[in-house]
């Protein structure tokens, strides 16, 4: 079990717990120029430790030239991408290949209900089907979808409401305004974890028929909350040892085993006056420490196995111009640092104009580290993104930073409808940085300041590219970014609307070469031919 003894900063304390019963190549229609490579000034920080003896260590350290993964979590289903930013780091990286320069690529698409609810925001990816087929899912306001890739195949399976899971009528306006939320993932044995949100219940969805790929989806298990779990249902994820954890906006968090959706604990943080907890996920390590960003503060909470404890809390700069008005981070927290010997953070980006990636200290703080002026001791570092601009058109960077040993990639965002506020154009900018540390600080490896992605970024290394949609002009284009310069390796033609519209939505790898998003109408799959 892991203690509740101060770690440093913030003296740790325990959460009120209740124990329960129970292929156009650039050089044809890329943007002119070079990405500039920028240094940036950045505060210094220190070191941190882990036990080489922890659950899921890796025992052979990274190799030469690639630096460690994040151990994968036994209970998520044996998939390419099981979970929304893949992995329990929230890293979005994967070593399965995506679209390369070279490949002519076939656009698809499969359309799930959208209009009020929306599109699919994140998709998930399964384990195989004995045919070998794969089945995708993902979770609107209004449903839950799923979809088939059979080699060059892409088809629309089934569809179900949480109306007729719950098996009664709710309005759409009344669902929409209680705080309907879309997070989901697969657990082993394709069991789908979702939120019906307004409900506040926890669904776990299975085929009827596990070996059928054309089979419907029925309702195997439900953790309808209790008033011991107040607030509205807003995040989950799953613990290395098989629990569910749920996240809601009065700042509880509960787990519940999963099999059988079992209750466990219940566990309750002090939120300040005016400070919200809403809309991102929450990322959980393989020794239990769950992070959980408010638009005020950086939390650890510590999952023991059957109970809950606040580790530490540090507050963080939340004034800006936020994401849709509101104050503090909207993105979802990367883990970096894998190893006993690596420096282990959580980065977030945050609120201020223009933004910051600010790095905390996961673990104990180095007893050599004074802290930052005007900061709690705990934060490692506040670093400028040079491609950051909120003020010129009401966005600020809000997407999770993609995260590979200690790079973190990040982009502007642009809205739900990029574009809307200025015809045709939105706002550009990616930029890489890496966390330095013998110089205990982030620097920047390059930044691209031509283009402009508006999705969640994915990093496959064994294309070395990041990928994402974004404006080209009145039309969408589907990028891949050269992992080491920033420069852009191809830019795929789609088409004007609704169907190519990302409003910061994942881009999912399948694991055949072909990559994922989700569009304002359904599904965009880019595939190789």
């Amino acid at each position: 079990m892991i203690g509740c003894a101060s770690v440093g900063g913030t003296p740790a304390r325990p959460v009120a717990v209740l124990a329960l019963s129970v292929a156009v190549l650039v050089a044809a229609c890329g943007p002119a120029g070079s990405p500039a490579s920028e240094a940036v000034g950045a505060t210094t920080a220190g070191r941190s430790s882990l036990d080489p003896a922890a659950p899921g260590a890796d025992p052979a350290g990274p190799s030469d030239d690639e630096p460690a993964t994040p151990p994968p979590n036994p209970w998520l289903a044996k998939s390419p991408w099981p979970t929304m930013h893949r992995d329990a780091y929230a890293h979005a990286t994967s070593a399965v290949p995506g679209p390369a320069p070279e490949d002519s690529l076939a656009v698809q698409h499969v359309e799930v209900a959208a209009g009020v609810g929306g599109g699919p925001v994140w998709t998930v990816v399964g384990e195989a089907y004995p045919d070998g087929s794969v089945p995708i899912w993902t979770a609107t306001l209004l449903r839950v979808a799923k979809a088939v890739v059979s080699g060059p195949e892409f088809r629309f399976v089934d569809e179900v409401s949480f109306d007729e899971l719950a098996g009664e009528r709710e309005s759409r306006w009344a669902r929409l305004a209680n705080g309907g939320r879309w997070n989901l993932l697969v657990a082993r044995d394709n069991r789908l974890v979702v939120l019906d949100a307004p409900r506040r219940e926890l669904l776990v969805l299975r085929d009827v028929d596990p070996a059928d790929p054309d089979s419907a989806m029925a309702p195997v298990d439900r953790w309808p909350l209790g008033d011991d779990l107040p607030g509205r249902l807003f995040a989950v994820s799953l613990t290395y040892d098989g629990h569910v954890l749920v996240l809601t906006d009065a700042g509880c968090l509960g787990a519940a085993r999963l099999a059988g959706l079992e209750p466990v604990a219940v566990g309750c943080f002090d939120l300040a006056e005016d400070e919200e907890v809403y809309h991102n996920q929450i990322v959980v390590d393989e020794g239990g420490a769950v992070f959980v960003v408010g638009t005020h503060a950086m939390r650890r909470i510590d999952w023991t196995g059957d109970g809950l404890e606040e580790r530490w809390v540090a507050p963080y700069d939340s004034t800006g111009a936020g994401i849709n008005g509101r104050l503090g981070s909207g993105a979802t927290p990367t883990l970096l640092g894998t190893t006993a010997d690596e420096d282990r953070l959580v980065v977030v980006v945050d609120a201020a104009t223009p933004n910051n990636l600010v790095a905390f200290w996961r673990d104990e703080i180095p007893a050599d580290w004074t802290g930052l002026p005007g900061h709690d001791r705990r934060v490692a570092a506040i670093t400028p993104l040079p491609a950051a601009t909120p003020e010129r058109n009401r966005w600020s960077v809000e997407n999770s930073p993609v995260g590979h040993g200690y790079d973190v990639a990040v982009a502007q965002y642009n809205g739900l409808r990029p574009g809307i506020w200025r015809p045709c154009r939105s706002e550009p900018g990616v930029q890489r940085l890496r966390w330095d540390p013998a110089a205990d600080r982030f620097d920047v490896v390059w930044v691209n300041r031509d283009v402009g992605l508006h999705g969640v970024l994915t990093l496959s290394t064994a294309t070395e590219l990041l990928y994402g949609s974004g404006l080209d002009g009145c039309r969408y284009a589907y990028y891949g970014l050269d992992w080491d310069t920033g420069e852009v390796r191809f830019a795929e033609p789609l088409g004007r609307g609704l169907t190519y519209t990302d409003g910061g939505n994942q881009q999912t790898l399948l694991g055949d070469g072909s990559i994922v998003y989700g569009g304002g109408r359904g599904w965009v799959r880019l595939r190789p031919e």
